[in-house]
């Protein structure tokens, strides 16, 4: 099994490298640039990976890069690929073998792209892509943008680099816009990257300091006059019962009105603990004492703000695992979640359920460099299979490596899709788009992940068959 050794890497913020990550208007996005070396045989071999930050697929793009060698000599590689269709925020990874082993640095572009809304050329002279300006805001007013573009994230602890971001501008092209966060985004109402939104980024004085500190003044007198009208509330209660301890004086029976006024008591004790769903039905029983029928809706309402915040978060913890890999977990809280879910969001739900149970699957034969057969042949006839390895990882990375032969030689990185149940190879001879059927067993009784070709006729003996079979 060959060894590579990983001799340049770049992605998108790394500096002086000549990679340009993202230019102005281009629905892809050049990720990571890196160049994987065979330490025994000396062949190298280019290596990228693309994002689609634009709202489209894309269908096609040419990329292009310079690898400086040694000596000063040059090789100039273009990739293009006709049948990309790379969905939107997608990724797409593909590899070059290179003619010579002793690179010491590369330069690399999108040249073009191609979406249903048109095609994007890269401009003939490079030019460096745009950043965020500094606005020069008061620790006030970062903390307000912060609040409006990241509250979601607020729940769970202050993000760093996004508190950074809270004071940097947006940056607007036509029909691009470039995030506080540094992400770019060609098309989007919510950035790729930290899903802020487009239009909170461009509302009246969005930027302007002395905007958002009024607004933090607002935000903090509301709060304000929320305590004190549970203060007047208590007030209330105290002047009520002094008139009742006056009407006692006076011989008036008043038993029923302390018990109520006790219960009322306890009841707003309850509400400020938080307990709503206990103080809106002890409200409830007090009927029209005092503002009880007022307060009863109130805590109805705020149980009602609660379940909902506690549900998105139970939502955004799900999808966090999902999208980590965690899909034992994943499965678990999208089951939890459809319990009372209905119409279109049951329905998603169960997709997401379906895609992180075939996840658990899958993990399995999750780790670096696995035994792998590669068969290659017609469907009636003896296949014989190529030694390779394969590797499939948690983040939905996967990657096979083959020592032999010339045509195979080398390392094809990729991704796969649980909730497709598809495994991409871009770029590789026998076939770009692979079906992951499943887990089966051989001859010998080992358990494998069986991976096809898609829509195989096995009813014809002289269709061509290509698969994995990854123990």
């Amino acid at each position: 099994m060959a060894d590579y050794k990983v001799v340049f890497r770049a992605d998108a913020s790394t500096q002086g490298t000549g990679v340009s990550g993202w230019e102005a208007g281009c629905p892809l996005e050049l990720e990571v640039v890196q160049v994987s070396r065979d330490v025994a045989t000396g062949k190298a071999y280019l290596q990228a990976k693309v994002r689609n930050v634009s709202r489209e697929m894309v269908g096609s793009f040419m990329a292009a890069f310079d690898v400086a060698c040694a000596a000063g000599s040059t090789e100039h590689v273009e990739i293009e690929q006709l049948d990309a269709d790379i969905a939107a925020g997608s990724c797409s990874s593909f590899a070059q073998a290179l003619s010579r082993g002793d690179m010491e640095a590369v330069s690399g572009r999108i040249l073009s792209a191609r979406t249903a809304e048109g095609a994007w050329s890269a401009p003939a002279d490079r030019r460096p892509g745009p950043t965020n300006p500094e606005l020069g805001l008061s620790e006030k007013a970062r903390r307000e943008r912060y609040d409006r573009l990241w509250a979601p994230r607020v729940a769970f602890g202050a993000d760093a680099h996004l508190a950074a971001a809270a004071g940097k501008g947006l940056v607007r092209g036509e029909g691009w816009w470039l995030c506080p966060c540094g992400r770019p985004n060609v098309g989007r109402e919510e950035c790729i990257g930290c899903h802020a939104s487009y239009g909170v980024l461009t509302s009246e004085g969005a930027e302007e300091e002395a905007v958002l500190e009024r607004a933090a003044d607002e935000r903090a007198a509301a709060a304000a006059e929320a305590a004190r009208k549970v203060k007047r509330r208590n007030i209330a209660i105290a002047v009520a019962a002094i008139a009742v301890v006056a009407l006692a004086v006076v011989g008036v029976f008043v038993s029923s009105y302390l018990t109520k006024l006790s219960d009322y008591d306890k009841a707003m004790e309850l509400f400020e603990r938080g307990e709503y769903a206990k103080a809106k039905m002890a409200f409830y029983e007090l009927g029209d004492f005092s503002n009880a029928e007022e307060m009863a809706k109130e805590a109805s309402d705020a149980r009602e703000n609660e379940r909902r915040a506690e549900r998105e978060a139970e939502r955004t913890a799900a999808m966090e695992a999902y999208e980590r890999g965690d899909y034992q977990q994943a499965m678990v809280d999208f089951n939890r979640l459809m319990s009372d879910a209905e119409g279109d969001e049951l329905e998603e739900l169960q997709k997401l359920s379906e895609a992180a149970e075939f996840g658990v699957t899958v993990s399995a034969y999750f780790g670096d460099d696995r035994e792998a057969w590669y068969f290659d042949g017609k469907v009636g006839s003896s296949n014989v299979g190529r030694e390779c390895s394969f590797s499939l990882h948690a983040d939905g990375t996967c990657a096979v490596t083959f020592s032999a032969p010339k045509d195979l030689a080398g390392t094809w990185e990729g991704s796969w899709d649980p909730e497709t149940r598809q495994l991409s190879l871009p770029g590789f001879p026998g076939g770009e788009m692979w079906d992951i059927v499943g887990v089966e067993e051989s001859s010998a009784g080992r358990s494998y992940l069986n991976v096809e070709l898609p829509d195989l006729d096995y009813s014809d003996p002289s269709s061509r068959y290509a698969g994995f079979g990854i123990y």
